[in-house]
């Protein structure tokens, strides 16, 4: 119903003012200019706020001064570490004996394989 009314008024403000379809196509006219001026700012405003956290995103946070003197300090540490390390001197590690293995025979072929093997390597089926 009010669109039925709208549509009567304007109908009425055409037949008496028929100068008004100028002024509402100029006014429409100008609601669009101003609909794609604000898309066109929004867009170039995102685009430079996004080239601006680009960039700043690649410089380094750290100085090269803090950089410097990281270094130096682990240069320092490094250098304290093999001096401890070469005073030290552990006694010479005694080679590890290897535990012996515990064998079983296979069931299908006899083939003499490790305990807990999955499959026998000779012929390839479970060993229990």
């Amino acid at each position: 119903m009010q669109i039925a009314i709208l549509v009567v008024l304007i109908l009425i403000l055409i037949v008496i003012a028929p100068w008004m379809l100028a002024v509402v196509a100029a006014a429409a006219v100008a609601y669009g200019l101003w609909v794609v001026t604000a898309g066109v700012v929004f867009f170039v405003l995102l685009a430079g706020l996004s080239l601006y956290h680009g960039i700043k995103a690649r410089k380094p946070v750290i100085s090269s001064k803090t950089e410097r003197a990281i270094e130096r300090a682990n240069e320092e540490f490094r250098r304290k570490e093999a001096e401890q390390a070469a005073a030290t001197n552990p006694a010479p590690l005694e080679p590890v004996q290897n535990k012996p293995r515990k064998l079983v025979v296979c069931r299908s072929c006899s083939a003499e394989i490790e305990k807990f093997s999955m499959f026998c390597p000779v012929c390839g089926k479970k060993p229990i």
